[in-house]
């Protein structure tokens, strides 16, 4: 009878130490992947093409998460970017907005989309950048950006590519 209460117990004892290291685990990896959700600010480089490869853009995002968890929308502010094209004078607005989704751990993508106004303010293109990151800490998010311009017909004017690295914005005590 005791050798079989030390069985028991042993195997109780066993369960208790699986569920508690797969919870702990379950915790680190939560830390590790909770993904781009919440507020970042980063630096953007233009590495093509070269009349404005060089450039540097600050930014700023704020990423939510859909109730699956693996996609979400993003919300991102940038300065107005100033371009031309064909002699005409345009800007990319300041504010856009799109959606994010998990590709692999730690590796996402998002599109956001921005209106371009001309000189008078009014939109006569769109501009979509498509961004793949990865979070390499979990306050450190790297990767490489790719911005299509495109007129109402969905004509492809100009691309940019680029790189950004952002910090996510902790909250202060």
């Amino acid at each position: 009878m005791r050798r079989r209460t030390t069985v028991v117990g042993m195997a109780i004892f066993s369960l208790l130490i699986f569920v508690a290291a797969s919870e702990a685990q379950a915790q680190i990896s939560w830390l590790v992947e909770k993904g781009p959700e919440g507020s970042w600010i980063g630096m953007g480089l233009i590495t093509s093409p070269p009349p404005i490869a060089g450039m540097q853009f600050p930014f700023m995002d704020t990423y939510t998460r859909a109730l699956s968890g693996r996609t979400g929308a993003v919300l991102c502010q940038m300065p107005v970017a100033q371009l031309e094209y064909a002699g005409q004078k345009m800007a990319v607005a300041a504010l856009g907005q799109g959606n994010w989704t998990r590709v692999s751990k730690n590796n996402y993508k998002f599109t956001v989309a921005r209106l371009v106004l001309d000189e008078t303010g009014l939109p006569v293109a769109l501009a979509k950048f498509n961004a793949d990151v990865q979070i390499v800490d979990p306050n450190t998010m790297m990767g490489t950006v790719t911005a299509n311009i495109y007129d109402w017909n969905q004509n492809l004017l100009m691309t940019l590519d680029g790189t950004l690295q952002a910090n996510r914005i902790a909250v202060e005590e």
